[in-house]
């Protein structure tokens, strides 16, 4: 596993930003709050009564949560891998972020991802019958603005990619809450 992997499928599922997993992943080592939005403030301290609100907000993930989106990401790759998909390294590349999210959001019945949702999700449970479906959505929605990197990349991707999850998988009241933060 490597740190860039790993950085790339918290962004994807947990961030919520598959657009920035597979086109900016450097912008969260780069960049010291989106980095500590993946792995918490170095200077975290949970038993700290003086700790800063801004320091608590940052505590890291749960290990359980980081191991269970990289093992997302991993099966994602696992069912895109099958020729009978018929898939570019390209498009493989292209569509794995956006796919790992859309799984991670369908197990756990929510398009925010709760971390506490995500550390109990068996990785186990998660069949090629049950990516399928998603599979063919993603499929279609980057054919539908581009179908290439620059299309994978895109934050207009990203986004209508977020407006899908949430549809899918917040109950109305999240949804015009999200439409009002657009």
């Amino acid at each position: 596993m490597s740190v860039l992997s790993l950085l790339q499928a918290i962004v994807a599922i947990m961030i919520g930003r598959p657009d920035d997993a597979k086109g900016r992943p450097q912008d969260y080592i780069r960049d010291s709050d989106k980095r500590h939005s993946v792995f918490g403030h170095d200077d975290y301290d949970e038993s700290s009564p003086s700790a800063s609100e801004m320091v608590l907000a940052r505590k890291p993930y749960d290990i359980k949560v980081y191991l269970n989106c990289l093992g997302i990401v991993r099966r994602v790759d696992a069912f895109l891998g099958k020729a009978s998909y018929k898939l570019t390294n390209e498009d493989k590349r292209n569509i794995r972020f956006y796919l790992a999210r859309y799984v991670a959001c369908s197990i756990v019945r929510n398009a925010h991802c709760p971390p506490s949702e995500i550390a109990k999700i068996d990785l186990d449970k998660i069949s090629d019958d049950l990516i399928l479906p998603f599979f063919k959505r993603v499929k279609s929605l980057y054919r539908r603005h581009g179908g290439n990197d620059e299309a994978a990349k895109s934050p207009k991707l990203g986004r209508a990619f977020d407006r899908i999850m949430i549809n899918t998988f917040s109950p109305p009241h999240s949804r015009r809450k999200a439409q009002f933060a657009s």
